[in-house]
Protein backbone atom coordinates (compact mmCIF):
# COMPACT_ATOMS: atom_id res chain seq x y z
CA UNK A 1 0.00 0.00 0.00
CA UNK A 2 2.86 2.43 0.73
CA UNK A 3 4.53 1.69 -2.61
CA UNK A 4 1.63 3.20 -4.57
CA UNK A 5 1.99 6.79 -3.29
CA UNK A 6 5.77 6.61 -3.80
CA UNK A 7 5.35 5.34 -7.34
CA UNK A 8 2.68 7.94 -7.94
CA UNK A 9 4.96 10.74 -6.71
CA UNK A 10 7.80 9.42 -8.87
CA UNK A 11 5.63 9.41 -11.99
CA UNK A 12 4.30 12.89 -11.24
CA UNK A 13 7.87 14.12 -10.76
CA UNK A 14 8.86 12.51 -14.05
CA UNK A 15 6.02 14.29 -15.85
CA UNK A 16 7.05 17.61 -14.28
CA UNK A 17 10.61 16.95 -15.47
CA UNK A 18 9.40 16.16 -19.00
CA UNK A 19 7.41 19.39 -19.07
CA UNK A 20 10.39 21.34 -17.78
CA UNK A 21 12.65 19.83 -20.45
CA UNK A 22 10.11 20.68 -23.17
CA UNK A 23 10.04 24.37 -22.18
CA UNK A 24 13.63 24.82 -20.99
CA UNK A 25 14.86 25.98 -24.43
CA UNK A 26 12.34 28.86 -24.36
CA UNK A 27 13.84 30.49 -21.27
CA UNK A 28 16.56 32.33 -23.20
CA UNK A 29 14.38 33.51 -26.11
CA UNK A 30 14.24 37.28 -26.00
CA UNK A 31 10.98 39.18 -25.48
CA UNK A 32 8.87 39.66 -28.58
CA UNK A 33 5.68 41.20 -29.98
CA UNK A 34 3.00 41.49 -27.36
CA UNK A 35 5.53 41.13 -24.54
CA UNK A 36 6.56 44.74 -25.15
CA UNK A 37 2.95 45.92 -24.82
CA UNK A 38 3.07 44.82 -21.19
CA UNK A 39 6.23 46.88 -20.62
CA UNK A 40 5.21 50.34 -21.92
CA UNK A 41 3.75 51.70 -18.69
CA UNK A 42 6.02 49.54 -16.59
CA UNK A 43 9.07 51.66 -17.37
CA UNK A 44 7.43 55.03 -17.98
CA UNK A 45 5.43 55.40 -14.77
CA UNK A 46 5.91 55.06 -11.04
CA UNK A 47 4.48 51.79 -9.61
CA UNK A 48 1.46 53.30 -7.84
CA UNK A 49 0.59 55.51 -10.83
CA UNK A 50 1.03 52.56 -13.20
CA UNK A 51 -1.21 50.26 -11.18
CA UNK A 52 -3.82 52.99 -10.74
CA UNK A 53 -3.90 53.49 -14.50
CA UNK A 54 -4.24 49.72 -14.99
CA UNK A 55 -7.22 49.53 -12.64
CA UNK A 56 -8.90 52.56 -14.24
CA UNK A 57 -8.36 51.47 -17.88
CA UNK A 58 -6.10 54.43 -18.59
CA UNK A 59 -2.83 52.65 -19.30
CA UNK A 60 -1.37 51.94 -22.74
CA UNK A 61 -1.67 48.17 -22.45
CA UNK A 62 -4.71 47.11 -24.47
CA UNK A 63 -4.79 43.80 -22.60
CA UNK A 64 -6.61 44.58 -19.37
CA UNK A 65 -5.01 42.13 -16.97
CA UNK A 66 -4.47 43.81 -13.59
CA UNK A 67 -3.10 40.73 -11.81
CA UNK A 68 -0.63 40.18 -14.65
CA UNK A 69 0.46 43.82 -14.52
CA UNK A 70 1.04 43.61 -10.78
CA UNK A 71 3.02 40.41 -11.30
CA UNK A 72 5.09 41.94 -14.12
CA UNK A 73 5.82 44.95 -11.96
CA UNK A 74 7.03 42.74 -9.11
CA UNK A 75 9.28 40.79 -11.50
CA UNK A 76 10.61 44.01 -13.02
CA UNK A 77 11.36 45.49 -9.59
CA UNK A 78 13.18 42.32 -8.54
CA UNK A 79 15.02 41.40 -11.75
CA UNK A 80 14.77 44.27 -14.22
CA UNK A 81 14.24 43.06 -17.77
CA UNK A 82 15.90 39.70 -17.21
CA UNK A 83 14.20 37.53 -19.83
CA UNK A 84 15.00 34.33 -17.93
CA UNK A 85 13.28 35.63 -14.78
CA UNK A 86 10.07 36.51 -16.65
CA UNK A 87 9.98 33.24 -18.58
CA UNK A 88 10.93 31.09 -15.58
CA UNK A 89 8.20 32.72 -13.49
CA UNK A 90 5.64 31.79 -16.15
CA UNK A 91 6.99 28.25 -16.32
CA UNK A 92 6.78 27.85 -12.54
CA UNK A 93 3.16 29.02 -12.58
CA UNK A 94 2.48 26.47 -15.30
CA UNK A 95 4.11 23.65 -13.31
CA UNK A 96 2.03 24.64 -10.26
CA UNK A 97 -1.05 24.43 -12.49
CA UNK A 98 -0.11 20.90 -13.48
CA UNK A 99 0.25 19.91 -9.84
CA UNK A 100 -3.15 21.43 -9.08
CA UNK A 101 -4.65 19.58 -12.05
CA UNK A 102 -3.21 16.32 -10.75
CA UNK A 103 -4.63 16.97 -7.28
CA UNK A 104 -8.01 17.88 -8.75
CA UNK A 105 -8.21 14.66 -10.77
CA UNK A 106 -7.36 12.60 -7.71
CA UNK A 107 -9.81 14.56 -5.58
CA UNK A 108 -12.57 13.81 -8.06
CA UNK A 109 -11.62 10.11 -7.89
CA UNK A 110 -10.81 9.99 -11.59
CA UNK A 111 -7.89 7.67 -10.91
CA UNK A 112 -4.16 7.99 -11.09
CA UNK A 113 -3.94 7.09 -14.77
CA UNK A 114 -6.37 9.89 -15.67
CA UNK A 115 -4.53 12.34 -13.42
CA UNK A 116 -1.14 11.46 -14.88
CA UNK A 117 -2.51 11.49 -18.43
CA UNK A 118 -4.08 14.90 -17.88
CA UNK A 119 -0.81 16.30 -16.57
CA UNK A 120 1.12 14.84 -19.48
CA UNK A 121 -1.28 16.13 -22.13
CA UNK A 122 -1.64 19.63 -20.67
CA UNK A 123 2.05 19.75 -19.81
CA UNK A 124 3.23 19.03 -23.33
CA UNK A 125 0.33 20.54 -25.32
CA UNK A 126 -1.20 23.46 -23.38
CA UNK A 127 -4.21 24.69 -25.32
CA UNK A 128 -5.04 27.62 -23.05
CA UNK A 129 -1.92 29.63 -23.86
CA UNK A 130 -0.15 30.30 -27.14
CA UNK A 131 3.17 29.80 -25.46
CA UNK A 132 3.75 28.95 -21.84
CA UNK A 133 6.65 31.34 -21.38
CA UNK A 134 5.41 34.44 -23.22
CA UNK A 135 5.11 37.40 -20.87
CA UNK A 136 1.59 38.29 -21.96
CA UNK A 137 0.41 34.73 -21.32
CA UNK A 138 1.38 34.84 -17.65
CA UNK A 139 -2.08 36.22 -16.87
CA UNK A 140 -3.72 33.27 -18.63
CA UNK A 141 -1.51 30.87 -16.73
CA UNK A 142 -2.40 32.53 -13.43
CA UNK A 143 -6.09 32.36 -14.34
CA UNK A 144 -5.81 28.62 -15.01
CA UNK A 145 -3.98 28.05 -11.74
CA UNK A 146 -6.40 30.15 -9.70
CA UNK A 147 -9.37 28.39 -11.31
CA UNK A 148 -7.98 24.98 -10.36
CA UNK A 149 -7.20 26.18 -6.84
CA UNK A 150 -10.82 27.33 -6.52
CA UNK A 151 -12.02 23.92 -7.69
CA UNK A 152 -9.75 22.24 -5.15
CA UNK A 153 -11.35 24.31 -2.37
CA UNK A 154 -14.75 22.87 -3.23
CA UNK A 155 -13.59 19.25 -2.90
Amino acid sequence: MRLLPTLDASLTGLLMAITLVVYLPTLRIYFHGDDFVAFVDLVSRQPVDHLWRVLTFSDYNFYWRPLGDIFHHALYDAFGFDVVAFRLAALLIFLATLIALYAFCLGERLGQLTALGSVLVLGVVPNHALSVTWVTNTSRLMAGLLFLLCLLQKQ
